[in-house]
Parts: structure tokens; C-alpha cells; sequence
């Protein structure tokens, strides 16, 4: 006997005709199997953005207070006074404006922007001065937000300048 002699070989998929029947059906399939495919991937996508844009804003006020921090020990060392100031950059995008004295006590002309990550908008927030004590000429909160409505506060203490940083529970 042969090698395949003990093996029962059907043609009838080759031999049966296609009709409208069966033609349309793994097309269906398709269509069903990627509309799954689609639905599991926005149940994952849409939390893992969520999820990406609130590390975003950590990570922004932790920068943030890192820089208002750095400017007061710079104030207390240079004995200069620094401004700073929150502006809005092309109507998409926030940032700190800071303005350092010079020797005379005058401001500079020029300016530095130091941009706050994509996404994250300053919500509430007025102008902070620190003197060369390192003494802020005010107490100040800021608050950032994401754009699915998450907040992080930023406080400058008025009388220690201490800067705390306290996330918002939504």
C-alpha cells in the first residue's frame, strides 16, 4: 500500500460552489472580530491616557515647585529679587515668566520662559516676587489641572516661603 493508501481524503469544500449564502459569512466574522478588537482597545486606551495625562501633571508640580524653590535659595544667595509670572504661550500652552534683578535693584530686560509640560493648564494663580531674604512678597496658591479635571495645588507659605505641594482629590 501506498503512503497515504489508509487516509480518507474529502474534496467537497473544493468541489462545493460558492453562493450568497457563504460567500458573505467570513466577512461577518471580520467585521465582528474588529469591532471586538476595537471595543477592548478603547476600554484600555481611554484609562491608560487618563492615567498618562495625571503622572503628566505630577510630574509638572513637582518641576514647578522645584523651580519656585530653586529661585528663592538663588534670591537668598545672589541677594536679587526674582518675578514670576504665569502666561499663556500661543493660547495652547503654560509657562513661567521669571525676571531677575541686577546689582542696582532694577529688573533686567531680558526674561526667561520655562515652559510647564503639554496639557496641564494654571487654573488659579497671581504674581510671586522673591526677595534677596528669600522672603516671598506674598503667600501664593496655584493650582494646575489636566484636561480630564484633575488639580494639584501648589502653596508658597507667606512667612517661611516653604513650598508645599497637595494633590486635589476628585
Amino acid at each position: 500500500m501506498g503512503a497515504g493508501a489508509g487516509k480518507m481524503v474529502s474534496y467537497r469544500n473544493v468541489e462545493t460552489p460558492l453562493t450568497e449564502n457563504n460567500a458573505g459569512y467570513a466577512l461577518i466574522e471580520l467585521l465582528v472580530v474588529v469591532a471586538v478588537v476595537a471595543l477592548l482597545v478603547v476600554t484600555i486606551i481611554s484609562p491608560a491616557a487618563k492615567w498618562i495625562d495625571f503622572i503628566r501633571l505630577r510630574q509638572g508640580a513637582r518641576e514647578l515647585a522645584a523651580t519656585l524653590r530653586l529661585l528663592q535659595n538663588r534670591a537668598l544667595v545672589e541677594e536679587r529679587t526674582f518675578h514670576v509670572r504665569f502666561v499663556l504661550r500661543g493660547g495652547t500652552r503654560w509657562g513661567l515668566l521669571i525676571k531677575q534683578t541686577d546689582d542696582a535693584g532694577f529688573f533686567e530686560s531680558d526674561q526667561v520662559y520655562k515652559p510647564l509640560p503639554a496639557g496641564i493648564t494654571v487654573t488659579y494663580f497671581s504674581e510671586l516676587m522673591f526677595h534677596p531674604t528669600g522672603a516671598p512678597s506674598k503667600g501664593l496658591t496655584i493650582r494646575l489641572a489636566n484636561p480630564h479635571g484633575r488639580e494639584i495645588e501648589i502653596t508658597v507659605v507667606p512667612a517661611t516661603g516653604r513650598v508645599k505641594v497637595k494633590e486635589k482629590s476628585n
